[in-house]
């Protein structure tokens, strides 16, 4: 390095390390690209669930739009223990986009006919299950999930609630629960977190209920979102050069003060 009076000039070797440390400005990123497939043909038009749980079928995310794909949603299943399956109808009315950031994709599913409108009780049920993984998992590791209901509907009832509740074979807690509800308390969003996984299964029970009073009531689910977060895993080699780098650092430091 080289010393003009009070200031120093980094050296390339400097700035290498700074860059590496995340130290260095970073270029601007570009969009998150993402790919559907159906089963046998790939195509950039988001997917419906009966789409879904066609054998084969996927989405995957290219995160920060750099040519490498991060994530993929695959292995749908419309099968559950407790027997609540999407009918044909409902799955046909529920889309699903794909979107991402930087450490980060997820889904949004938009639905059309998840409702219930009546005098009497009112009640609907659905679930499905798929796979999250992250598709280098050498690079990167699932950290958490997080569940936002951001478009729902309960009125009319005396107890009235459209709810999502989604669980993961790992992460704690192992679910997120979403409820939009006239009485009590309303939870728009919930979030969990590892350990560092490369996979996840996911399980998403969707359900609607209204009762009591002999007002007309409204229960609907029409858009809710789940954002799975990661982390970058650095190469071993990386990381001792990270440190064999900071300790050279610190040692011309302790140099400079001493001269």
């Amino acid at each position: 390095m080289t010393k003009i009076g009070r200031y120093t000039i980094p050296s390339a070797a400097a700035l290498a390390v700074a860059a590496g440390l995340g130290l260095a400005t970073a270029p601007a990123q570009a969009a998150a690209v993402v790919r559907y497939f159906n089963g046998s043909t790939f195509g950039a038009t988001p997917l419906t669930l009966t789409q879904l749980f066609t054998s084969g079928a996927f989405i995957e995310v290219d995160e920060d739009g750099n040519g490498t794909f991060d994530k993929r949603f695959s292995n749908w299943k419309n099968d559950d223990p407790n027997n609540n399956p999407f009918t044909t109808i409902l799955s046909n009315g529920v889309t699903v986009t794909g979107f991402g950031s930087a450490l980060s994709a997820g889904l949004q599913y938009d639905l059309t006919n998840f409702s219930r409108t009546g005098t009497g009780s009112l009640s609907l049920n659905g679930t499905f299950s798929y796979k999250a993984e992250s598709i280098n998992p050498g690079a990167f590791k699932i950290s958490g999930v997080k569940l936002d209901l951001t478009n729902a509907t309960a009125t009319g009832g005396t107890s009235n609630a459209a709810a999502v509740d989604d669980m993961y074979s790992t992460f704690a807690p192992p679910d997120n629960g979403v409820v939009k509800s006239s009485t009590g308390t309303n939870t728009p969003s919930d979030s969990t977190s590892g350990p560092l996984v490369s996979q996840v299964d996911v399980m998403s029970q969707l359900s609607l209920f209204a009762q009591g009073g002999s007002a007309s009531k409204t229960v609907a689910i029409a858009q809710f979102k789940q954002t799975f977060s990661q982390v970058v895993i650095p190469e071993p080699g990386t990381v001792a050069g990270l440190l064999v780098a900071g300790g050279l650092g610190l040692a011309m430091k302790r140099r400079q003060k001493d001269s």
